[in-house]
């Protein structure tokens, strides 16, 4: 299955679960870059807080295609270009950076935006998640906000990430309740994990059954 076929549309959300060194921030930074590619009017910002991802500063002369420019807060949204990928470093803890909203917000004004969440845990506290989160999850589709979010843990963030979401790419799980959550909300085929250690299973809604795609 080529990596074309796995991206999002422009106004889906994608969930990717995984344990440590399973291959899921591979799997994503993949993904984006593919997408980055395809998508010629879609603004893709990354939300980086495990410094996964390789990035230039805005004060560089000539960019490098397919890196990542550094948000700060003082950088003006509205002058975003979708020829780049962004990436923006919270301040920790994530789940109360007082940029995030403003930038939530302004994903969901300005319409035609993907925005990147390797670690779902971070921008939530149990069921509850930072507002504006919320609302572009359960409502951004009709402002075509892409959103592709992460987790090691599904049993430990809001439902709604998962519920909401029309693809699915599941790494190997190793706590038995975030395969259970999974298998319960999504697909039943998702109780069993991956037999590699790189390998998913991937589903996305309309699909009869998941495909499991084999990474070595």
């Amino acid at each position: 299955m080529h990596i074309k076929e796995l991206v999002p549309g422009t106004d889906d959300r994608m969930f990717i679960p995984g344990s440590t060194g399973s291959g899921k921030t591979t799997l994503i930074q993949k993904i984006v870059i593919q997408k980055h590619k395809q998508e010629k009017n879609t603004i893709i910002i990354i939300l980086d807080t495990g410094r996964q991802w390789e990035s230039q500063k805005q004060t560089s002369l000539r960019y490098k295609k397919g890196v990542p420019i550094e948000l700060t807060t003082r950088t003006n949204l509205k002058s975003l270009s979708p020829e780049w990928l962004w990436v923006y470093r919270p301040k920790f803890p994530s789940f109360t950076d007082p940029f995030l909203p403003k930038l939530f917000q302004w994903a969901y004004d300005f319409k035609q935006v993907c925005i990147v969440v390797d670690e779902l845990r971070r921008y939530s506290k149990g069921q509850t998640i930072i507002p504006e989160l919320g609302f572009l999850i359960t409502e951004g589709r009709k402002n075509h906000v892409c959103l592709i979010m992460g987790t090691q843990r599904p049993a430990s963030i809001p439902l709604i990430a998962i519920t909401e979401s029309q693809y699915f790419a599941v790494f190997q799980l190793l706590k038995v309740g975030d395969r259970q959550r999974l298998g319960d909300e999504v697909n039943p085929e998702f109780y069993i994990p991956p037999p590699g250690r790189h390998d998913f299973k991937f589903w996305k809604v309309g699909m009869d059954k998941a495909i499991l795609i084999r990474q070595g």
